[in-house]
């Protein structure tokens, strides 16, 4: 797991540091508030952070509320406060900034590890469910993608088999033509709605037993993705 240390205590940075790797983690260490809040706001930067109470720039609980508002860039972020305060009053108010849990300084390394370790299970569990969403997303994508392509496939087969049992003296080639050119031109439309989407949008199949992209409402120009 990628953590960030934030504490402008070169001694108690190297400490947590140093715990950190021993623990298996990547540890990425700054001083001050404002370089916490540019490496968790990073598209790779870490998903946990021990962010220290008193920090200079910003302190660790306005970075947190720096990033569960608009800061955060959407992603998953797992925020530890580091405070000698145990006050009910300033605990409050860490975690209403944004922190989901605090640990007390001079912290016990057990304790410390055991808070990280559910934080860890924390994030897991969000990837987990992200994932799982994408998978949904790409099956759901794969059905409509076999609904709309299989009408003109189906009419394109059948002009196809009309031809030959017939052949050229049934009088039918035209109106096959027109069949085939007519479908083949739906196929074209069809790729540039899949070429053109713009956002994610479900609707019921098979009578409500499965769910499909809805290709129509996905593609309409001028619409955001995730709308």
């Amino acid at each position: 797991m990628k953590i960030l240390v934030a504490d402008d205590d070169p001694m108690a940075r190297a400490l947590l540091e140093q715990l950190l790797r021993a623990w298996g983690h990547e540890v990425t260490a700054v001083q001050d508030g404002r370089a916490a809040l540019a490496a968790l706001t990073s598209p790779e930067g870490p998903g946990l952070a021990l962010l220290d109470w008193e920090m200079p720039e910003l302190d660790g609980p306005t970075v947190c509320t720096h990033l569960r508002g608009d800061g955060g860039n959407g992603r998953p972020l797992y925020l530890i406060l580091l405070t000698g305060r145990s006050g009910p009053g300033d605990i409050a108010r860490g975690l209403d900034a944004g922190a989901d849990d605090y640990v007390g300084k001079p912290f016990h390394p057990a304790e410390l590890r055991a808070r990280i370790q559910a934080g860890v299970r924390l994030l897991s569990v969000h990837d987990a469910l992200q994932e799982r969403e994408r998978f949904q997303g790409a099956l759901e994508l794969a059905g409509a993608v076999c609904h709309e392509f299989n009408q003109p496939l189906q009419v394109i087969r059948g002009w196809c088999d009309l031809l030959l049992e017939e052949g050229p003296e049934s009088g039918v080639d035209a109106h096959a033509l027109r069949g085939i050119t007519e479908s083949v031109e739906r196929l074209g439309e069809l790729t540039r709605k899949l070429m053109g989407l713009t956002r994610y949008r479900a609707k019921e199949y098979m009578d409500g037993r499965s769910r499909i992209i809805d290709l129509a409402e996905a593609a309409r120009p001028g619409l955001h993705a995730g709308g």
